[in-house]
């Protein structure tokens, strides 16, 4: 397995301990769900405003989405290396244009609250993507699908791993001696 190491060397002794985890694509199918409601994955889409004007009619598009494969085995690493390392787990994740989707906060906020409750984590919305770089402190993690994302994380001083599967996440984050 070829997993990319993708973060910025912050200054250890200055370092958050806080672990952002994105929701959709990393913890949550939203390629999958996409495809059960539309046909077609979101990224087959000739643009993201076209994705979102097709999902429009799914009110409850988040309510019930599934989680990835591997999203329990991620979980699970993740909080082992928090309490191992002193870290907090959050979530960090971003919503569409409420015009598309009203309902996306609440929604994940519920489906957090139903598969991850008993963790207690911290829910924090970007709102956009394009925004969860203001939530970057140095030496903070961000565990993410989006390269832009993570771009901007090491920008701001945070460690950004680019998630593609939980084993790359897991052995990056365990292999990373600098985050302990």
């Amino acid at each position: 397995m070829n997993c990319l190491i993708n973060f910025h060397q912050g200054e250890k002794n200055k370092m958050s301990r806080i672990i952002h985890l994105d929701l959709d694509g990393v913890l949550f199918d939203m390629n999958k769900r996409v495809k059960d409601l539309v046909g077609k994955y979101f990224t087959e889409f000739e643009t993201r405003r076209e994705a979102w004007d097709a999902l429009r009619p799914y009110v409850n598009m988040f309510k019930d989405i599934d989680l990835m494969p591997d999203a329990l085995q991620l979980v699970d690493g993740v909080e082992k290396f928090a309490k191992e390392n002193n870290y907090k787990v959050e979530v960090l994740t971003a919503i569409p244009l409420l015009a598309h989707m009203p309902l996306a906060e609440q929604q994940k906020r519920e489906s957090v609250e139903f598969h991850f409750g008993h963790l207690g984590w911290n829910f924090k919305i970007g709102p956009h993507a394009k925004d969860k770089q203001n939530h970057c402190t140095v030496g903070s993690i961000l565990i993410d699908d989006s390269k832009m994302n993570i771009e901007q994380w090491n920008a701001k001083g945070g460690f950004g791993i680019y998630h593609t599967s939980a084993i790359c996440t897991l052995e990056i984050l365990n292999g990373t001696t600098s985050l302990k």
